[in-house]
């Protein structure tokens, strides 16, 4: 599953980019992070039900039918874009693009921090069963605390993407990366029960600071600016600005006519 969870996630990362633009297309993230976070608060309550009643190794097969059936839903009514890989291996023209992002400062700057941080909510989620163990909360305590960092995920979701001005998404960046790693802190002085369901809601808004740094990556990346993409994702704040990219997409033009 790690090693097949990229595929999914870039091919909706590319599929979004194409259908939406400026704004409009972090606030498509904001409901695509939406119902992903549903469905896996959907996902824990089911699954619970059915380790009671099948079992954990029946629950983990039908999870695997679950997949399948994804699968066929995603094979037979998602509508089909423009083959990527027709001009050659899809393999090769993502090493070549990593490697362009990587040739890019100020994109790794960006890169570095919408994934390092993330280690803060792994390491957070990681420490539940330990950590319920030791403070010999009941299974039916320890659930609610497994479920919390979802549960913000869904505050974050719908706040920082619907309600917040894009301004105020990128202000909210750095802020946010403090909350995904700081609340944890309070652990160490065993807070009561509450507190901790609290500690670990506020631990899962955190993670939505990714909203803020989207324009911020589209701006950079050699491979919006490859073919005037800048243009066609619209995401200048001023129309002084696209009017520039404008004049510069069409002076380059002309200049490849000329030469060639």
């Amino acid at each position: 599953m790690a090693c097949l969870t990229p595929v999914t996630t870039g091919a909706t990362g590319r599929f979004l980019s194409e259908v939406l633009t400026g704004d409009v297309y972090v606030l498509g993230r904001s409901l695509h992070y939406l119902v992903v976070v549903g469905a896996q608060l959907v996902g824990m309550a089911v699954g619970g039900v059915l380790i009671v009643w099948l079992g954990p190794e029946w629950t983990v097969l039908v999870t695997a039918g679950g997949h399948l059936l994804a699968a066929l839903i995603s094979r037979l009514f998602l509508p089909y874009t423009e083959v990527v890989g027709a001009d050659g291996s899809i393999v090769r023209k993502t090493l070549r693009g990593n490697a362009a992002l990587v040739a890019t400062p100020e994109l790794i700057k960006l890169i570095m921090v919408q994934c390092l941080p993330a280690g803060y909510l792994a390491a957070a989620g990681s420490l539940v069963i330990p950590y319920a163990g030791q403070r010999a909360f009941s299974p039916a305590e320890t659930g609610p605390v497994l479920a919390a960092i979802s549960v913000g995920m869904l505050i974050g979701d719908l706040v920082i993407g619907p309600v917040c001005t894009p301004a105020t998404r990128e202000r909210l960046v750095l802020p946010l990366l403090l909350v995904m790693g700081a609340p944890s802190i309070a652990l160490v002085l065993d807070p009561p029960y509450p507190a901790v369901l609290a500690v670990y809601v506020i631990t899962g808004i955190g993670p939505r600071r990714t909203f803020g740094c989207h324009r911020w990556v589209i701006e950079r990346s050699p491979a919006r600016l490859t073919g005037y993409r800048r243009l066609t994702t619209r995401y200048e704040r001023t129309a002084h600005h696209v009017a520039a990219f404008l004049t510069l997409a069409a002076a380059l033009t002309c200049y490849k006519k000329h030469t060639t």
